[in-house]
Formats: C-alpha cells, sequence, structure tokens
C-alpha cells in the first residue's frame, strides 16, 4: 500500500514508521479538502477533534472506507488491537468501545498463551505434510493439534523444546 501521512506535527512513531519505509509520502501540514482524492482507504486519527469529523465526512462524501481512531462509530472500518509472537497473531477488538480495552485484551492474551505456543506453531508448520498423511479425517487432526495444544504439554515445550514431545503429542512417535 502506499501510505500518505498529512500532519502538520511529527510524533515520534510516525517518524519510526517513515524511517522504515512504511510510510510513502510525509506531507507536513494541515489536513485539507481534497486530501483524499485516489484514497482506498482514510484514517484520521488527529488529536484535533474538529479534523476527525471533516475527514470522515470527505470520506463518506467520496465513497472511501474511513476509520475514525477517537469514534470508531463516525467510520466504516474498526481497526482490532494485534499483536504477533512468531507465527501467532491474536487481534482482539471491542467494536469501537474503546481501544485501550482492545490493547490490554491483546497483551494479556499473548501472556496467557506463553511461549509453548510460538513452538507448537512452529512444529505444526514444520509436520504439516506429515500430519496431513498420519490423520487424512479432520477429526483425528483436530484431535492431534488439540493434545499438543494442551496446556501440561504447552509447558513441557516451555522447559524443553525438544522434538520428542511435540512428536508424542501428536501421536507421531519418534
Amino acid at each position: 500500500a502506499e501510505v500518505v501521512v498529512i500532519s502538520p506535527e511529527v510524533t515520534p512513531g510516525i517518524a519510526r514508521l517513515r524511517d522504515q519505509g512504511r510510510v510513502s509520502e510525509l506531507n507536513r501540514r494541515a489536513y485539507a479538502p481534497g486530501d483524499l482524492n485516489g484514497s482506498l482507504l482514510a484514517v484520521a486519527a488527529t488529536s484535533d477533534r474538529d479534523v476527525n469529523p471533516r475527514v470522515s465526512r470527505d470520506a463518506a462524501a467520496a465513497g472511501i472506507l474511513c476509520n475514525v481512531a477517537d469514534a470508531p462509530a463516525d467510520g466504516d472500518v474498526v481497526v482490532p488491537a494485534a499483536a504477533s509472537r512468531g507465527r501467532l497473531t491474536v487481534a482482539v477488538a471491542t467494536s469501537g468501545a474503546s481501544p485501550v480495552a482492545a490493547a490490554l485484551a491483546r497483551d494479556r492474551t499473548l501472556v496467557a498463551l506463553g511461549p509453548g505456543w510460538e513452538r507448537a506453531l512452529d512444529a505444526l508448520a514444520e509436520l504439516r505434510p506429515e500430519l496431513a498423511a498420519a490423520y487424512p479425517e479432520t477429526a483425528d487432526l483436530r484431535a492431534a493439534v488439540e493434545r499438543l495444544l494442551d496446556p501440561a504439554v504447552l509447558a513441557k515445550l516451555e522447559a524443553d523444546d525438544g522434538d520428542s514431545v511435540v512428536r508424542d503429542a501428536l501421536g507421531l512417535g519418534s
């Protein structure tokens, strides 16, 4: 995506995104009518409570999807709080009720899932063809994965990343 940021001030977060190449264009100025021309999605995330509704109205008039950070009901798109650890991505949304609550739920979910999940998912990715051959029936495959993701097995994976823990839990032998 080509990400264009229009902001009179450059926050450390915006500067970091620009430095990472995740912002294609940075315009240090106030929002103006016509800035959304050619856009598919607008994100109104200013600290100015007068600007965000203008962006939302302009987007609606132009048929452009819009996320309004401080008033999700004023937009068309709600962005979940998401975080990744290895192959695991957790995304939580509160239907716009509270982005702070969504972020807390996301963080607590990642902590609750623990590092054993990371190791289990790496193993599942590596063993996917073998698992498909061993368990052609979906119900049997599900049961094997449930055994691997049992909290006791995950605790063993956190303590010992040995292949035997994974293979035994999945019923694949050593």
